[in-house]
């Protein structure tokens, strides 16, 4: 018998169908299932499985389900009716790309006291003759293995002084472990498959540890190797970039030349008017710095007149230009003094 199920991809909840089932069922029912997403038949799964969440907590993954265009069949096997309850099954659609989706629904399966208990009628006493015989067949099979056993290990039984309570070499065949030595034993269970452990002498460390420490030691070295290539070419851009003003002494510019082109770091002394602080100044002074400040070059000028017609004091002009993508701009003079 076949029972449809309907699922809404969309829909985080657990479908409750009502559907219920009696254990034995299996081989005989079967569900077709078909998933909507936004409204359309999602027909582009690469796989579909149902895993069951028995009601005694136990799970059970069913094999890959046939598919139809957009339906997917999966006929029960029976140990997903072993335990009767409310079971939820989960189907999963796995596509080309890795994704999965999981919609879920419910069933009730009803207890069956008959449920792999019965047996066909016949004679009471051949019945049970047969169990006898299987029975004596199982003890002639283990008589059989313990006959061999003996026959590899001896018949002579251990005594106390065959026990061995050190790890002192002897030779093949004479001793057996002592319980004592138990203590010291080191079992699977011991081993710590992580890095965390902070208390020395209290686990050894699994060998499945060692490839990831390694990774991390090869990530950490590539890390390294880009953050020392990164530091260098910082540093070459600081070095060749920035030039501290040490010499005071004034490089005399070939007279109308352009303030804007004094863009290097030094003193000039000038005599132009293109660009200039004021139109009626003499001979300046002209002081140039640049700092490179958060990956942009910022470059100020300060004009310091030393002659000017009806001047009374000196005056101070200033100015800067900012290199934002490689394209200048400066600004308009301040008179500061």
């Amino acid at each position: 018998m076949n029972y449809d199920i309907e699922l809404n991809a969309n829909d985080s909840s657990v479908l409750e169908t009502q559907y219920a089932f009696t254990q034995g069922d299996y081989g005989q029912i079967q569900f077709s299932i078909r998933v909507k997403a936004d409204g359309a038949y999602v027909t582009n799964a690469q796989r579909a499985y149902i895993v069951f969440t028995l009601p005694n907590g136990y799970v059970v993954t069913g094999a890959d389900m046939t598919k139809s265009v957009a339906t997917y069949t999966y006929p029960f096997q029976g140990s997903e009716l072993q335990v009767p309850g409310t079971i939820v099954a989960d189907v999963k659609l796995v596509y080309t790309d890795g994704q999965m989706s999981s919609n879920k629904f419910s069933f009730i399966c009803r207890y069956d006291p008959l449920h792999d208990k019965s047996f066909n009628a016949g004679p009471y006493i051949s019945q049970l003759q047969q169990i006898v015989d299987d029975g004596q067949i199982k003890i002639n099979y283990l008589q059989s293995l313990i006959e061999i056993l003996q026959g590899e290990v001896g018949e002579t039984g251990l005594t106390k002084n065959d026990l061995q309570s050190t790890r002192d070499p002897v030779a093949v065949g004479l001793k057996a472990i002592d319980a004592y030595l138990a203590q010291y034993m080191l079992i699977k269970g011991d081993l710590v498959n992580n890095a965390l452990t902070t208390i020395a002498g209290v686990a050894p460390l699994d060998a499945a540890m060692g490839k990831t420490l390694q990774d991390q030691i090869t990530t950490t070295n590539s890390n390294l190797t880009g953050l020392s290539s990164t530091v260098d070419s910082l540093s070459t851009d600081i070095t060749s970039g920035i030039k501290p003003v040490t010499n005071r002494t004034a490089n005399f510019v070939t007279d109308g030349t352009d303030y804007d082109t004094l863009s290097q770091p030094g003193w000039y002394y000038i005599y132009s008017t293109v660009h200039a602080p004021a139109s009626n100044l003499g001979r300046v002074l002209v002081r140039v710095e640049s700092i490179y400040v958060s990956g942009v070059w910022y470059t100020t000028q300060k004009a310091i007149e030393l002659y000017s017609v009806g001047a009374i004091q000196p005056k101070v002009y200033e100015r800067w230009v900012t290199n934002i993508n490689d394209t200048f701009s400066w600004t308009s003079w301040i008179q500061t003094v």
